[in-house]
Formats: structure tokens, C-alpha cells, sequence
């Protein structure tokens, strides 16, 4: 939640840290420490999370979606559209795929 609100995301980092040692292996705590990463401009940091993530959870739909916007901010689009459109894919809910399809059209 402080990361999607950005009110204290060095709060958050540290949360979001200790929730990785604790539960290494969840997708979502990754997922959301990745978004921390993003949100900080720590796209190297973010890469690793995301690029583990994939390998190990590569149907989770909010880490795709997130790896996408990380491949926009790092001005790779082609990974970014690749990315949006797997996780199209796995047919997500009605607010995932509207998050996809927005970052597809900012893609152009």
C-alpha cells in the first residue's frame, strides 16, 4: 500500500526487504519489492527481482506487468510490449488487463 501511494517508499523498502527474508520464495512479496525498486529509480535492483520472479512464477500476471513497465522506464520496448502481451495471455481480471493494454498503448 505506501508503495502504490509513494508516501514512504524507504518505509516500504525495508518492509518489503524484510518480507524477502522471510518469505523468499512468494511471488507477490517479490512482485511488490520489485515495484518498491521501480518506484525508487532502482531498475538494476528491479531487473534482478523481476528476472527471477519470471523464471520461477512466469504466469504470475502483476509481475509481467510490472517487468513490462520496468522495459518502458529502461526504454526497451520490444522486451516491454513482449512482456504485456503474455500476460494478456493468462487472461487477467477486467483492472489487470486494463493496466496492460495502457501500457501497451503508451508502447505505441
Amino acid at each position: 500500500m505506501m508503495a502504490e501511494t509513494g508516501t514512504d517508499l524507504d518505509q516500504a523498502l525495508r518492509y518489503a526487504q524484510r518480507a524477502k527474508y522471510v518469505m523468499p520464495n512468494n511471488p507477490e512479496v517479490s512482485d511488490t519489492l520489485g515495484w518498491i525498486y521501480i518506484k525508487k529509480n532502482l531498475s538494476d535492483n528491479a531487473i534482478d527481482i523481476f528476472k527471477d520472479l519470471t523464471k520461477r512464477e512466469p504466469g504470475v500476471p502483476p509481475s509481467t506487468i510490472t517487468w513490462g513497465w520496468r522495459s518502458i522506464r529502461k526504454a526497451d520496448k520490444y522486451q516491454a510490449k513482449q512482456s504485456l502481451q503474455s500476460a494478456l495471455r493468462y487472461k487477467p481480471d477486467k483492472a489487470e488487463e486494463s493496466k496492460i493494454r495502457e501500457l501497451l498503448a503508451k508502447i505505441g
